[in-house]
C-alpha cells in the first residue's frame, strides 16, 4: 500500500510539471516596443520670385506652394516681408503631412522709391531643420515719369534775380504729363515752367524752370509731375530745387580765424561786395570791434568791393583775450544802411609752427 501511494504521488508531480510547461508554451513571446519620432518638413515650390520689368503703378502677384513633406503637422508661425511694397498672404497656417498651402506674394510698384528691388519673404515654421525659410523677391520698376536731373541748383542768387535751368521729362507709358511748381510760403519766390504740361510723347521732352529770387534765405521748392491718367496709383514724380538767396551784401569769409602766437602779427583779408554787382554799390562807412587785440583798416575800396585788413596783434603772457570776438561793419548800399557782424575766433597755438 505505501508503495502504491508513492507511485500515485509521483504521477501527480509529473502531471503538474508537464501542465506548467505546456501552459508556458501557450503564452506569446515578450516583445520590445520601438517608437520613431515624427517631424514636419517644409518644402517650397520656389525659393525666388522674379517679377521682371514692371511699370510704376502695376501690382502683380505670384503664388508659392508650401508643402509638408514630413509626418507631423507643419505649423507656420509667421510670415515677414522686408519692405512695405511687398505683401504676403497665406491660405492656412497648419499643414497636415502630405498637404500644401498657398502663399500669395504681391508687389506694389507704387510704393518703390528706386527702380531696382531686391527683397525677401521670411517664413517661420516648427520644422526643426528649416525654422526660417526665405524666398527672394526681385523686380525692376520703370517709373511712369522719368526725370533727369532730379535736383536743380539755384544757389548764390540775389533778390530779384531771374535764372533758368533745364531738365528732361519722359513718360514711359506715352501719357500726357501735368507740371506744377510748389513754392515755400513767405519766400517771395516765383517759379515758372515752360512748357507747363507735356502732351503724349514717346521720348524725353526738355522743360525749363525759371526762378525769380525773393527774400534772402535758403529754400527748398519742388516741381510735381503727374500723369493725366492717375487711377489708384498716380505715378507722381518730383524734381527738387535748392534755392539760396543772398543778403544784399556778401561778406567773404563769413568768419575769421586766427592762431594766437607771441611773435609778429597775423593779418586776414575780409571782402565786402554787393550780391548783385550789376545793380548795386557798396561803401563801408564804419567798422567797430570789441577787442583791443584786433585792428581793422580799409585795404582797398571800389564801388564793387571793399577789402578790409583785419590784424591780430601779438600777445604776451600778461594779455588775456577772449577766444571769440567780432567785427561790426556798417555798409551803405542801394538798399540803405546795412549792419554786418563777422565773428572772429582766436585759436590757441599748438606746436611752434602754427599759422
Amino acid at each position: 500500500m505505501p508503495a502504491l501511494m508513492q507511485v500515485l504521488r509521483y504521477m501527480v508531480l509529473v502531471s503538474l510539471i508537464l501542465g506548467s510547461v505546456l501552459s508556458g508554451c501557450d503564452r506569446p513571446p515578450s516583445t520590445v516596443s520601438l517608437t520613431i519620432a515624427q517631424t514636419p518638413q517644409l518644402s517650397l515650390s520656389a525659393d525666388q520670385i522674379d517679377f521682371g520689368v514692371l511699370t510704376s503703378g502695376a501690382k502683380p502677384s505670384q503664388v508659392v506652394r508650401l508643402t509638408n513633406a514630413g509626418d507631423a503637422t507643419l505649423q507656420i508661425e509667421g510670415v515677414e516681408v522686408s519692405c512695405g511694397c511687398t505683401a504676403a498672404k497665406l491660405d492656412a497656417n497648419s499643414i497636415l503631412p502630405g498637404k500644401s498651402s498657398e502663399l500669395r506674394v504681391t508687389f506694389d510698384t507704387a510704393k518703390r522709391a528706386t527702380e531696382s528691388y531686391h527683397g525677401n519673404v521670411t517664413i517661420r515654421t516648427n520644422d526643426p531643420k528649416r525654422s526660417a525659410a526665405r524666398i527672394a523677391v526681385i523686380a525692376q520698376v520703370n517709373p511712369r515719369i522719368r526725370t533727369s536731373p532730379g535736383h536743380l541748383p539755384f544757389y548764390d542768387m540775389w533778390e530779384g534775380e531771374t535764372r533758368s535751368v533745364s531738365f528732361t521729362v519722359e513718360s514711359t507709358k506715352n501719357e500726357e504729363v501735368e507740371l506744377e511748381a510748389i513754392v515755400p510760403k513767405e519766400s517771395g519766390l516765383a517759379i515758372s515752367l515752360d512748357p507747363p504740361h507735356i502732351p503724349p510723347s514717346s521720348g524725353p521732352v526738355q522743360v525749363t524752370a525759371t526762378v525769380t529770387a525773393g527774400w534772402p534765405g535758403n529754400y527748398s521748392a519742388e516741381i510735381s509731375l503727374l500723369p493725366s491718367e492717375r487711377g489708384e496709383s498716380p505715378g507722381k514724380a518730383t524734381v527738387t530745387l535748392g534755392i539760396a538767396v543772398n543778403e544784399p551784401i556778401v561778406v567773404t569769409p563769413k568768419q575769421v580765424y586766427f592762431v594766437d602766437r607771441p611773435e609778429g602779427t597775423t593779418a586776414k583779408r575780409l571782402s565786402i561786395r554787393p550780391a548783385n554787382p550789376a545793380g548795386d554799390r557798396v561803401h563801408v562807412r564804419r567798422t567797430e570791434f570789441d577787442s583791443d587785440s584786433l585792428d581793422v583798416q580799409v585795404d582797398q575800396a571800389t564801388d564793387l568791393e571793399t577789402v578790409l585788413l583785419v590784424t591780430l596783434k601779438p600777445s604776451d603772457k600778461a594779455t588775456k583775450r577772449s577766444s571769440t570776438t567780432g567785427i561790426l561793419i556798417e555798409v551803405e548800399c542801394k538798399s540803405g544802411m546795412v549792419e554786418l557782424r563777422v565773428p572772429v575766433r582766436i585759436l590757441t597755438r599748438v606746436g611752434g609752427n602754427a599759422s
